[in-house]
């Protein structure tokens, strides 16, 4: 199999991976369609979808005849030289001797990797449609600032969002429960009967929202006591990422309070 993708589009993929992976081992999903990544964080209360569709490619030769394609990279190590390469990216994949080879075209680097036969982070194939949920379209910077500002003023160990109308109310809580609250303009798609208001943890939710610089709009899903959906997409509409956070109930996600996606 043989691939030809511009640096900008590979360092995407690359530092979302990162961001959420760091240093494990993740299941590639390659089919005619482009290459896909579905999984839970280690402590399965986040979900992560990265779509990096055929059409990105200025090359794409998938010459397999099974549907699709599974392969384990290193995370840490692939983010790591595609951050340090330009020009045109080529990658080859050869399954029989299970080695993927990637160069540059302005790069005088060539980095061949073997393919790891087990990953930490499994092919999820499991969907998560929130029915129960608002729709809300915004400016996805806008939010990023607002609970990066948060965080920095008080602290926040998570934060509350309320939503009505056409305004997003984020509400930071610190350990002594002191609060600072932001309010941004939005468009709301699906309004629910009532009032859709949830915690989360802010940890995941700056990592939810490190793609946005990328995005002019995010459309965020999210209900009462319910978990958050944020969806970036291309120019022409198609979802490229997606994030799904389970909510907040209790004081921390513990191994034994937390909510989780297996529930």
């Amino acid at each position: 199999m043989k691939f030809s993708i511009s640096e900008t589009d590979l360092k995407q993929f690359a530092d979302c991976l990162y961001t959420f992976f760091k240093e494990g081992i993740v299941e590639v999903r390659i089919k005619n369609g482009g290459w896909e990544v579905r999984a839970l964080d280690s402590a399965r209360v986040a979900f992560f979808r990265f779509f990096l569709p055929s059409t990105f490619f200025s090359l794409y030769e998938y010459d397999s005849e099974k549907d699709y394609e599974n392969i384990n990279i290193n995370v840490e190590s692939f983010a790591k030289f595609i951050k340090r390469v330009k020009g045109t990216i080529n990658i080859q994949i050869d399954l029989q001797t299970n080695k993927m080879e990637i160069s540059a075209e302005k790069t005088k680097m060539r980095r061949v990797t073997s393919l790891y036969s087990s990953p930490n982070y499994p092919y999820h194939d499991e969907n998560y449609n929130l029915t129960e949920a608002m729709e809300i379209e915004l400016d996805p910077d806008e939010l990023a600032t607002a609970i990066k500002d948060m965080r920095a003023i008080l602290k926040v160990d998570y934060v509350e969002m309320r939503c009505k109308e056409n305004q997003l109310s984020i509400i930071g809580h610190d350990r002594l429960e002191d609060t600072v609250e932001a309010l941004i303009e939005c468009e709301v798609t699906n309004l629910l009967d009532e009032e859709a208001v949830s915690s989360y943890d802010i940890s995941y939710l700056l990592t939810m929202l490190t793609p946005a610089k990328n995005f002019d709009v995010m459309n965020i899903q999210f209900g009462k006591d319910s978990p958050i959906s944020f969806n970036y997409k291309d120019e022409s509409g198609d979802l490229v990422i997606m994030y799904v956070l389970a909510p907040k109930i209790e004081e921390q996600y513990t191994e034994e309070e937390e909510e989780t996606f297996d529930e």
